[in-house]
C-alpha cells in the first residue's frame, strides 16, 4: 500500500523567520514560524524542536511499524485490530477483562503494541490515533 504522506526522507532548514521542512525533492512539506504573529510566541528552542520532529515524521512512522512487527506477527496485529474494532479505547479493556486477567508481562506487551498502533494510526490519519491515556489507565488497573 502506498503511503498517503510525502515520502521521506525529510530535512529541516532554519531561515530568518521560520523553519521549513523539505522533502527529498526539495519541496516544502511544512513551515514552522518563529514569530507567532498575534499569538504568543513559543521559545526558539521549542520552535526548532517542533520543526525537527516534523522532519523526522517519515522515519518515526517507519520505526513504529518496524517495532510493531518485532513485537507481533502480522496475523497477531490483524487479530488485535479486529478485537479493537472501531474504537480501541472502549472495546479492548472489555475484551481483556472478559478473556481473563492477563499477566503483567502480557499487559506490558499489549501496551507497547497499542502505543505503536496508535502512533501509526495517528500518522496515517485514522480518527482513533493519538491519545492512549484513558486506555492505558484501564490497562494499568488490570496489572
Amino acid at each position: 500500500m502506498r503511503n498517503k504522506h510525502t515520502p521521506g526522507p525529510w530535512r529541516t532548514d532554519e531561515l530568518e523567520t521560520r523553519w521549513e521542512v523539505f522533502d527529498r525533492d526539495d519541496l516544502i512539506v511544512a513551515t514552522v514560524y518563529k514569530d507567532g504573529g498575534s499569538k504568543p510566541i513559543i521559545c526558539d528552542d521549542e520552535v526548532a524542536a517542533n520543526a525537527h520532529l516534523i522532519g523526522a515524521a517519515p522515519d518515526l512512522l517507519a520505526a513504529c511499524k518496524l517495532a510493531l512487527s518485532a513485537l507481533a506477527s502480522p496475523k497477531k496485529i490483524q487479530k488485535i485490530q479486529k478485537i479493537l474494532g472501531a474504537n480501541p479505547y472502549l472495546l479492548a479493556p472489555c475484551k481483556l477483562v472478559l478473556s481473563g486477567m492477563p499477566s503483567p508481562e502480557k499487559i506490558e506487551k499489549i501496551q507497547k503494541i497499542l502505543i505503536l498502533m496508535s502512533a501509526i494510526r495517528q500518522a496515517e490519519g485514522s480518527p482513533y490515533g493519538g491519545s492512549l491515556a484513558a486506555y492505558l489507565e484501564v490497562l494499568d488497573g488490570l496489572a
